[in-house]
């Protein structure tokens, strides 16, 4: 299903409308809140983790003359499921749904952990240790903290409500915005 905002075609530059979701982009979206980010692989045998990173990276390169994207898609969905089954059959446990994994940009393999209070947190951090994971562990609250620290990001949330806090270089230099330019970073 794709998402929109409710803003009319003529909007312009405005007017944002994301690439429609494959429904393996739905199914390992699925997977990774189902088990976390990078973690399944990890509760299956060393022999069905090869065949999935093996499956991945033929899906990888693409469709050729004998395989077409939509055999590359079912391939991957197949070796979700083959992961998925295992897991659950070594009775591995799934993440509480307390708990929000996000990639970390920049650093590949190492995810940001939300929990809603610190009895989450603690469980993650013990179990991400168990299993080699790199994992940054927030409860909600610590969030809240860091929001309320950071004044120029609130002061555009609240000017400027459902904006969205993005990964920029640069702030904007545009004197019709009420909080200057510069650099963010």
């Amino acid at each position: 299903m794709t998402a929109h905002l409710p803003l009319p075609e003529d909007a312009g530059e405005w007017c944002w409308r994301p690439a429609p979701r494959s429904h393996l982009d739905h199914l390992a979206n699925e997977m990774e809140r189902k088990w976390g980010i990078g973690r399944l692989p990890l509760l299956v045998s060393a022999e069905t983790a090869a065949r999935f990173a093996a499956a991945s990276d033929r899906h990888g390169a693409g469709p050729t003359a004998t395989h077409s994207q939509a055999d590359l898609d079912a391939m991957m969905a197949r070796a979700w499921a083959a992961l998925d089954a295992e897991a659950t059959a070594r009775g591995a446990g799934q993440l509480p749904p307390a708990i929000h994994e996000i990639p970390l940009e920049g650093c590949p393999g190492a995810v940001a952990c939300l929990c809603l209070d610190d009895e989450h947190a603690q469980a993650v951090q013990l179990r991400a240790k168990a299993e080699g994971r790199c994992v940054s562990v927030w409860t909600i609250a610590e969030v809240v903290r860091v929001i309320q620290s950071t004044e120029l990001v609130n002061r555009i949330k609240h000017v400027f409500p459902g904006a969205t806090v993005q990964r920029r270089t640069r702030l904007v230099d545009d004197p019709e915005i009420p909080f200057g330019g510069g650099d963010d970073e």
